[in-house]
């Protein structure tokens, strides 16, 4: 369990015990019930390091990153910054504190190392979570000239974009300002002792941001509901919801942003069947899915496959038998609920390499 941003509860032979995890992202992918972790035990306490996913050690120590990285740039192991060296650390641009500040022959770079713990099958994204201090340090960085690289703690992608789905701001200013900071991403090879093996660099296919990150797409609601209750659903009559977790499936093929907005405001006047849950929902957790192909009956076809439907929910435009889904548990911690955004957001755009 994971309790707070920074704390994890790590079973340790049979004992339950806190750790230390410093890793501020959602991990939602990684950190699933059961899910091996590597822990140091020191006099504070334990401290989360690595865990594994589908038999690859995925480093989580977002500080341990920066010594990969400058062992990395000494021995001239990455490509595009061979014969760079490093010239000073934590430097201080105007209000941001960079990690390197590197050079070349004549000529100085900062250089920001961001870790990347979020992929699919070829393509890795950053960040995980909605990240003001990245956004704000790409501005920092194009005033000179700077660079950000992006570890990605996985030999198997080969492709890497900005996560637009999450951090549309985080994004679009990469993009906008990528010819005055060069993005670079690496993917890391990490073995059972935590020694670290340099794989490759990594493309940006930018030809992908540029197609599939407008503002229109398909959606998920989590909604929590603590107590059972019954509401009355427009046509549907009085329906019985129970306690535990509903899944909606939903779409804003022009404004998503907007859509969701509107989902998590209240009061608001009712228009759709699922304008009657997130008016009581204790909690709504939405996941936006910017795509210019899938729908939202795409998506309610594959969580068919892991949820309990609500027949007639949400559907009245369409062939499907409903667009809302019931879990008794939390979804994020299923893991075919979890592999099922990474599909959606992630594993679906390799068609475009």
């Amino acid at each position: 369990e994971r309790p707070n941003r920074f704390t994890l509860i790590c079973n340790i032979k049979g004992t339950l015990q806190k750790a230390y995890l410093p890793n501020p992202g959602r991990l939602w992918e990684l950190l699933l019930p059961g899910a091996r972790v590597f822990l140091e035990n020191k006099s504070r306490g334990f401290t989360v390091w690595a865990t594994e996913k589908k038999g690859h050690i995925i480093m989580l120590h977002t500080h341990y990153t920066n010594k990969l990285a400058e062992a990395l740039i000494r021995d001239g192991a990455i490509p595009s910054l061979k014969g760079c060296r490093i010239k000073d650390k934590e430097v201080t641009l105007g209000h941001s504190r960079i990690d390197l500040l590197i050079s070349n022959k004549d000529k100085t770079y900062p250089l920001e190392v961001k870790s990347c713990t979020l992929f699919g099958k070829k393509i890795a994204m950053f960040p995980d979570a909605v990240s003001k201090r990245a956004t704000r340090h790409l501005y920092t960085l194009s005033e000179h000239n700077g660079m950000v690289l992006f570890v990605v703690q996985s030999p198997e992608p080969e492709a890497f974009l900005p996560e637009f789905h999450i951090d549309p701001e985080f994004s679009s200013t990469l993009y906008t300002l990528r010819t005055s900071v060069r993005p670079l991403a690496i993917s890391i090879r990490w073995d059972e002792k935590l020694r670290f093996q340099f794989v490759d660099e990594l493309y940006i296919p930018w030809h992908i941001y540029e197609q599939e990150s407008h503002d229109r797409g398909i959606y998920m609601l989590v909604l929590e509901f603590p107590e059972p209750i019954n509401l009355l659903i427009g046509s549907l009559g009085s329906l019985h919801f129970q306690r535990g977790y509903y899944i909606y499936a939903g779409s804003g093929k022009k404004a998503l942003s907007k859509r969701i907005v509107r989902h998590l405001r209240r009061p608001k006047k009712t228009h759709w069947h699922i304008d009657h849950l997130t008016e009581v929902a204790r909690k709504i957790t939405p996941i936006p899915i910017r795509t210019s192909t899938l729908t939202e009956c795409d998506l309610a076809e594959t969580l068919g496959t892991i949820f309990e439907r609500v027949h007639g929910f949400g559907s009245s435009d369409c062939q499907c038998q409903g667009h809302l889904f019931y879990s008794p548990e939390n979804p994020f911690r299923r893991p075919a609920f979890v592999d099922t955004i990474i599909d959606f957001r992630i594993n679906t755009l390799e068609r475009f390499l």
